[in-house]
């Protein structure tokens, strides 16, 4: 559904290296999004 709503970000969702978060919580891609739920977008995290 992003993909289709914002064209600039078909690319980067279908190679799959990001992390998905509905509010504030680490979700799966099969997951159902509340309405007005915030959903963040952003490439993984790694470091020490």
């Amino acid at each position: 559904m992003l993909s289709e709503r914002y064209n600039g970000l078909k690319e980067y969702l279908e190679r799959g290296d990001f992390i998905a978060l509905v509010n504030g919580k680490v979700a799966e891609l099969e997951e159902e999004v509340p309405d007005n739920s915030e959903v963040v977008i952003m490439p993984p995290i790694s470091g020490g």
